[in-house]
Order: C-alpha cells, then structure tokens, then sequence
C-alpha cells in the first residue's frame, strides 16, 4: 500500500471518529428543559428541621425554561402526589429550594434542602437540611422556589401542566376557572 493511501486511511479514519464523537457529544450535552415551582405563602416559619407554609392557598406556579417556556398555575396537590414518581424523582434526590420573604420588614433568603412534603388545608410542610442563610425564623410574605426536577420528563411535566380536559393549560383561568387566584 502506498504511503498515499495510508494517509488518506488515516485521514478519513479520523474524521469518521471525530464525526461520531461530536455526534455522541451533541446528543449528551442535549438538555432536557428546567423546570421550577413557585409557592407564595403569606408567612414561611422554619423550626427544628421543619419548614411550614402558612397561607398558601391551593394552587403553585410551575414553569420551564429554554426550549420549552411553558407555564402554567396547577393544584400544589400535584406536586405532593408525583414526588416518588420517575427516575430520579424528588424523593430519590431531594430538592434544594430558595425560601424568600421579609423579617422585620427586610428581604431575606436561604437555601434549603426539602424533603417529605405534607399539605394540609392550606399549609404545606417539608422537612429541611439548611444548605446557606439563617435558620429558625419566620419569613412574611414569603415564597419557595424549588429547583428543577425530574418533571422535564415530557409525561410527567404534561400531567401536572394540564387541565382537566387534557389539553396544556395557556392560563392559570383556562386551567382552573373557578379557582380563587386571579391574573386580573
């Protein structure tokens, strides 16, 4: 074989690699779309390792980022009901949430790990690991954001973003007409 051909072996040897490889990198570096949840409470009180919503209604935002951009206003309940759920679901690896609101009239924010979360009328509980900020207060005016999730699996995140009719809520007043949040 001439030295020629060896070249021109080695040459498209190393592009058909490279060719693959930055196939494979593409597809791996492919994200699945964030996906967030916002609770508002009129007061957050985190005590002995147990964070409690007070005032928080029914109902939490849920949205996702790039590519995706959906949003929508669900019952927290569906929340609560797909935290085993999936691969990777919120109860094999647990959530890290930002906790916001005020104390003494100053905004103030931590950073927590919530765990186990329990809804009754129209508290929501959860169980926390302090990851930053201070700890045994209570916030008023508060809210949660909890970070992104195992719910950018498209049949899960579509069960919580839709409607009862199955079509992927617009608004929170397409999702839910009767509820008591209003985007007037």
């Amino acid at each position: 074989m001439s030295i020629s051909m060896r070249i021109l072996g080695a040459v498209a040897a190393v592009v058909v690699c490279s060719t693959s490889a930055m196939a494979q990198s593409e597809d791996e570096t492919q994200e699945k779309p964030k996906v967030l949840f916002v609770q508002h409470a009129d007061e957050a009180t985190l005590s002995d390792g147990t964070l409690t919503l007070n005032g928080t209604g029914n109902h939490m935002i849920v949205f996702a980022d790039r590519p995706l951009r959906a949003a929508s206003v669900v019952p927290t309940e569906k929340l609560i009901d797909a935290w085993n759920e999936g691969k990777d679901s919120f109860a094999e690896d647990p959530p890290n949430a930002a906790v916001i609101g005020e104390v003494d009239g100053k905004a103030t924010s931590l950073i927590v790990e919530i765990t186990n979360p329990q809804l009754t009328d129209s508290n929501l509980t959860f169980d926390y690991t302090l990851l930053e900020g201070p700890d045994s207060l209570t916030l008023e005016k508060s809210y949660i954001i909890i970070d992104d999730s195992v719910f950018a699996d498209m049949n899960l995140l579509v069960g919580i973003m839709t409607n009862n009719s199955g079509e992927v809520a617009a608004s929170q007043e397409a999702a839910y007409p009767d509820s008591e949040i209003s985007t007037d």
